[in-house]
């Protein structure tokens, strides 16, 4: 202790002073790396499940076929023979040879998933955009998740 200044703090309490303010620096790097790292875990956790409900919603089936035309099995009426059963097809796509009445075209119903755009789901389904939205009743392009769309044939 320096005798010509009264107010000066001895060593020995300044090395303490010291020691608790690196205490204290030190738990305050803790509990913000902790904090941040549970942060971190549970948007990783929320991002998973939100990815596994996606793939479960993808697995579903994404088109039915309003009135598809069963496969038929046609005979030979010469000789009696049939003929061989056409492979099964998606219901989306009519069978070959099957004959559809002109007033009466089999429809083919989607069901908007997220992200979908009207110009994304006539270029996937062979069609256009107008001709969506003709055979839809739209006005505009703007179309809500599970909405149902009827696919024109062409």
């Amino acid at each position: 202790m320096n005798a010509s200044n009264p107010f000066q703090i001895p060593t020995a309490y300044q090395i303490d002073i010291e020691n608790r303010r690196r205490a204290r620096v030190k738990k305050t790097v803790i509990i913000t790396v902790g904090a941040t790292a549970a942060l971190l875990v549970g948007l990783l956790i929320e991002g998973c499940v939100s990815e596994h409900s996606k793939s479960a919603a993808m697995s579903e089936p994404m088109a039915i076929a309003d009135s598809a035309p069963a496969p038929t099995v046609k005979t030979a009426v010469a000789n009696s023979i049939p003929q061989p059963v056409p492979a099964a097809q998606p219901a989306n796509v009519p069978p070959a040879g099957a004959v559809t009445p002109a007033s009466k075209a089999a429809e083919t119903i989607y069901i908007v998933q997220s992200g979908d755009t009207l110009g994304k789901i006539a270029k996937t389904r062979g069609t256009t955009v107008k001709a969506l939205k003709s055979a839809n009743g739209l006005n505009s392009d703007k179309i809500v998740v599970g909405e149902k769309l009827k696919i024109p044939t062409a």
